[in-house]
C-alpha cells in the first residue's frame, strides 16, 4: 500500500489555481509598489525585482494553467506527469514536462541572485564587486542562467519514459487506481528510476547513470541554498533583523526542503505514493509569497504606501496608521533599520 493516497485531481488544480492569481496580484502590487514609490537606495536593485515578479507569475500560470504536476512515489522510483497534458501525444506531453521543470528550477536560481547581489552591492560586502557597473550584473546574471539552464537539460533530458522497465505492481496499481492512468499505454511523463527491483527473487540493479543525474540536480540546488545561507549570513552579521531570518527561513521550508524529499525519499525503497503531490503543492505557494516577503522585509517605504491606502479604503483606520508611525519613530533610535536590505548608501 501507498503510504500517502493521491490529490484529489480537482482539489489540486482549484489549488494550483488560487496560488497563480495571488502569485498574479501579489506580484503586480509589488511592480506597481515599484514604480510608484521612488526609493532612491534601492537603485539598479529594482530590474532584479521586476525580473523577479516577472518569473514568479511565469511560473505560477504554467504550474496552473498548462500543467498542474503530479508526483507519484514508486520503489525506488518516481513518476512525473501533468494533470493536464498526460494524455497529450507522448512527445508533446514530455516536452510539457521539459519546459515546467526547466521554469521550476528558475526560483531557486534567482532566489540565490537576490541574496548575492544584496549581501555585495546593496550593503557595500565587497569593495570590488560593489564598484560593479549595472551592466555588468546583468551580463553575468546571463550568463549564469545559460549555464544554469544548459546543465538542468542536460540532466533532464535523460528522463525519458522507460520502456524497458515493468514497474513495480503497486506502483501500476495505484497511477490506474488514483489518476486513471494505465502505463502499459504511452502517455506524457517521464520516469526517475533509481533501481530495478525483480520481484521474484529480491534482486536490485542501480540505474547509477539516472542516481547520478538526479543526484547532481539535487546537488546543484543545494549550492544555490549554500550561496543563500552564507550571504544570510553576512547579512544578520551587519544587521541584526528578524527579516533576514524570515526571508532566509521560508524559501527553505516550501522550496529548498520539499526538492531535498522529493529526490531522496524514492532512495529509501519505500512506497511513499502521492506524498510527492503534496511537495508540489508546497513548492507553488513560493512564487505567491515571495513578492509579499520583498514588501514586507525589504523596503519600510512600501508598507507605509500600504498603510496610506488604507487610511483611505478602510475607516478607522487612520488613528491606527499614526499610532503605528508614532512606534515607529519612537523605536528607529534603538534599530538602525526596521526593514532588511535597506542599503548604507556611504561609500
Amino acid at each position: 500500500m501507498s503510504m500517502v493516497e493521491a490529490v484529489d485531481p480537482h482539489s489540486h488544480m482549484v489549488f494550483n489555481y488560487v496560488m497563480a492569481v495571488v502569485s498574479l496580484f501579489s506580484n503586480l502590487l509589488l511592480v506597481f509598489l515599484v514604480k510608484r514609490v521612488k526609493v532612491v537606495a534601492m537603485g539598479s536593485y529594482i530590474i532584479l525585482i521586476y525580473v523577479s515578479a516577472v518569473m514568479d507569475v511565469v511560473i505560477a500560470l504554467s504550474n496552473a494553467i498548462v500543467i498542474p504536476v503530479n508526483i507519484h512515489m514508486g520503489k525506488y522510483s518516481f513518476v512525473v506527469f501533468g494533470v493536464g497534458t498526460w494524455n497529450w501525444p507522448a512527445l508533446p506531453g514530455l516536452v510539457s514536462i521539459y519546459v515546467f521543470d526547466l521554469l521550476f528550477y528558475q526560483t531557486f536560481a534567482i532566489l540565490s541572485y537576490h541574496f548575492v547581489y544584496r549581501y555585495v552591492v546593496l550593503l557595500r560586502a565587497s569593495s570590488l564587486m560593489a564598484r560593479l557597473e549595472m551592466w555588468h550584473w546583468i551580463f553575468m546574471g546571463i550568463v549564469f542562467e545559460i549555464f544554469f539552464n544548459a546543465v538542468m537539460t542536460f540532466f533532464i533530458s535523460h528522463y525519458e519514459p522507460r520502456t524497458d522497465w515493468e514497474p513495480d505492481v503497486q506502483l501500476v496499481k495505484d497511477m490506474f487506481t488514483f489518476y486513471g492512468i494505465n502505463m502499459s499505454r504511452p502517455f506524457g511523463h517521464f520516469h526517475v528510476v533509481y533501481a530495478e527491483v525483480d520481484d521474484s527473487d529480491g534482486t536490485m540493479a542501480w540505474n547509477w547513470p539516472i542516481v547520478i543525474y538526479t543526484l547532481s540536480i539535487l546537488a546543484l540546488i543545494a549550492m544555490l541554498g549554500v550561496v543563500m545561507l552564507l550571504c544570510a549570513k553576512g547579512v544578520l552579521t551587519m544587521m541584526k533583523s528578524l527579516s533576514a531570518v524570515i526571508q532566509t527561513v521560508v524559501p527553505l521550508v516550501i522550496s529548498f526542503i520539499p526538492v531535498g524529499c522529493l529526490v531522496l525519499l524514492p532512495l529509501t525503497g519505500s512506497q511513499f505514493g502521492a506524498l510527492g503531490n503534496y511537495l508540489m503543492s508546497i513548492t507553488t505557494v513560493y512564487p505567491s509569497l515571495d513578492p509579499l516577503l520583498l514588501i514586507i522585509c525589504v523596503q519600510r517605504c512600501y508598507r507605509r504606501k500600504i498603510y496610506s491606502w488604507c487610511e483611505v479604503v478602510i475607516p478607522g483606520h487612520r488613528r491606527i496608521s499614526k499610532v503605528s508611525n508614532m512606534s515607529q519613530f519612537h523605536t528607529h533610535k534603538k534599530s538602525r533599520s526596521a526593514s532588511l536590505f535597506v542599503p548604507n548608501t556611504a561609500r
